[in-house]
Parts: structure tokens; sequence; C-alpha cells
């Protein structure tokens, strides 16, 4: 299934069952960071790491993973599910490394999340 349809789906579930985005939030955003590693433990890169509200309040947020496979940015605090997929549909050489992965890497669940307060993000894939 494609990754895009799969995330959108995900979030209509999402939406659907009261959690997700919220506009009336007022928590301010903190500063992330963390590392994306392949299941052989090299680092992924030319993807993107895609973050999922889990519960009320949180705010969907994306971040291109370096060469390094780290990421970095400001998101509000709460807790996410995860992903990584290809920047864009377009992108060849990210979709080809993303067809590699484990299907646990490609899509969100209730069963992969993360509590997000702020410094560094520990994802367990």
């Amino acid at each position: 299934m494609n990754f895009r349809l799969t995330s959108a789906l995900f979030a209509a579930l999402m939406a659907l069952a009261g959690c997700g985005y919220d506009s009336s939030t007022t928590a301010e955003a903190v500063d992330v960071s963390g590392t994306v590693r392949g299941p052989d433990g090299a680092p992924l890169t030319n993807l993107t790491v895609f973050f999922l509200a889990a519960e009320k309040g949180s705010i969907p947020a994306q971040f291109p993973l370096k060469a390094d496979g780290g990421f970095a940015g400001k998101m509000t605090p709460g807790t996410y599910t995860y992903y990584v997929a290809p920047t864009s549909d377009a992108d060849k050489k990210g979709g080809a490394i993303a067809q590699k992965l484990p299907e646990g890497y490609k899509r969100a669940g209730a069963d992969r999340t993360v509590k997000v307060k702020g410094g560094a993000i520990e994802l367990k894939f």
C-alpha cells in the first residue's frame, strides 16, 4: 500500500477516534532531536520521519533525515506514533531505501508511540 495513503488513512482514523490535531492547543513547541537507524544499525537517509498525533493536543510533525540519520526541529509536547517514508512519491532513491525496510518502519501504529517532552527522542522500530 502507498506510504502516503497509509498515513492519511491512519490520521483519519485517529481523528475519528478523538485523537489528533486540536487547533485550540496552547502548548509551546519544544526542541527535539533524534537519529533513525535501520535494522542493521546503519543511519537511514533520504527519508522523512513522520510523527502523527496519538492524543488530543499533539500536533503532527515531520523531519527529513540528514546524512547521519539525524533529525531536529520543534514539536508540541504530547504522545505521537511515528514511521519513515520517502519525502515525496517522486523520490526514487528514498523509495528504494524504504522498500527494503521491514513493515514496522513504514507504518504508524498504536503499538509504537513516543512521548515528546523536549530534548532527545528515542525511536524504537
